[in-house]
C-alpha cells in the first residue's frame, strides 16, 4: 500500500504514523536518539487496490459489508486443471498502463513487470492524495522505498531463454533491483532508491527504513510502496506446498483454525 509521507507537511487530512515520542535516553532507539529530527511522521497520502476494490475507499466499503474481495471465477488460469486454491483476489485492469505518462516507449512497457507498474500508478496517486503535484515534488530530496517481494515476471522471462537475448531491455523490466528507480526516475526524485526483500513483513521493513532516514536527516519525504501481483500458477502452488497458504485462501494468523497438519496451515 503505497504512501507518501513528509516530515515537513501540515496537510489538514495527514494522519500521524507516529505519536507523543517521549523517551528519552535509553528509552529511545539509536535512530531517534541521534537523528536530526525527532518529531511526528506523518502519512499524508496513500493510495491502494485489492481484489474488486481499485481504490481504498472501495476497499473500505468491501470491509464494512464483511466481504474479502475474493471471487471463485478463473481469470487469470484454469484453477482446476493446476489445482490451486478455488478462490483468489485479482485486481482489475492490472494488464493497462499508461506508458505515455511516465516516458516509457509502449514495446518497453510491454516487458515491466506488472508488479512495477502498478506501484508507478500507486506511487503517483498518493503524491496527488498528498495534496503535491508532479511539478511540485519533481526534483525535491524524496527516498523511494519499495518492497520487493513478488518474483514472476523475472521467472516468466528468464524461462523464454534465448528468446529475450540480445535484447537487454526485457531483462531490465523485471528485475526487482530496478523497482524503486522505475518510480524515482519517473517522477525526478533525488533521494535514495531502496528495494526491501524481507518476504511478506517487506512492506513495514520499507517504512521502517523510510522512517530511519527521514530521521537522519537524509531526505526530507518519502514514498513507501508495495505490490504483490501472482500472474503464475505455481507461485500458489508452491505456498501451498509451504503450508503458507490454506485451500480456502484464508488467514488464520493467531488463531487456532490455523493449527492443522501442514499443508492446510495459513501463516501469513
Amino acid at each position: 500500500m503505497p504512501a507518501y509521507a513528509d516530515v515537513n507537511s501540515n496537510h489538514q487530512h495527514s494522519t500521524p504514523l507516529i505519536n507523543g515520542l517521549n523517551g528519552t535516553g535509553s528509552d529511545l532507539p539509536d535512530c531517534v536518539k541521534y537523528a536530526k529530527y525527532q518529531g511526528d511522521i506523518c502519512i499524508t497520502g496513500m493510495s491502494g487496490r485489492s481484489g474488486q476494490a481499485r481504490t481504498l475507499d472501495e476497499l473500505k466499503k468491501l470491509l464494512w459489508e464483511k466481504k474479502d474481495g475474493f471471487t471463485t471465477k478463473a481469470l487469470r488460469f484454469d484453477i482446476d486443471k493446476y489445482g490451486t486454491q478455488k478462490r483468489h483476489a485479482y485486481i482489475d485492469d492490472a494488464e493497462y498502463f499508461d506508458s505515455d505518462y511516465f516516458g516509457i516507449a509502449p514495446k518497453n512497457a510491454e516487458f515491466l513487470d506488472p508488479n512495477i507498474r502498478l506501484s508507478m500508478e500507486a506511487a503517483y496517486e498518493a503524491t496527488v492524495d498528498a495534496g503535491y503535484s508532479m511539478q511540485e515534488i519533481r526534483g525535491s530530496n524524496t527516498g523511494v522505498y519499495v518492497s520487493c517481494v513478488a518474483y514472476d515476471a523475472n521467472c516468466y522471462w528468464l524461462s523464454k531463454g534465448l528468446e529475450v537475448i540480445g535484447e537487454a531491455k526485457k531483462g531490465i523490466g523485471v528485475v526487482n533491483n530496478f523497482r524503486a528507480s522505475r518510480i524515482s526516475y519517473a517522477m525526478d526524485l533525488r533521494g535514495p532508491s531502496v528495494c526491501v526483500d524481507t518476504a511478506c513483513s517487506g512492506y513495514l521493513a520499507a517504512i521502517e527504513a523510510a522512517m530511519k532516514d527521514m530521521r537522519l536527516g537524509i531526505i526530507d519525504s518519502a514514498i513507501v510502496a508495495g505490490c504483490q501481483l501472482h500472474c503464475n500458477p505455481m507461485s500458489s502452488l508452491l505456498f501451498m506446498e509451504l503450508g503458507a497458504a490454506g485451500p480456502d485462501a484464508k488467514c488464520y494468523t493467531f488463531d487456532e483454525r490455523g493449527q492443522q497438519q501442514k499443508k492446510r496451515t495459513t501463516s501469513l
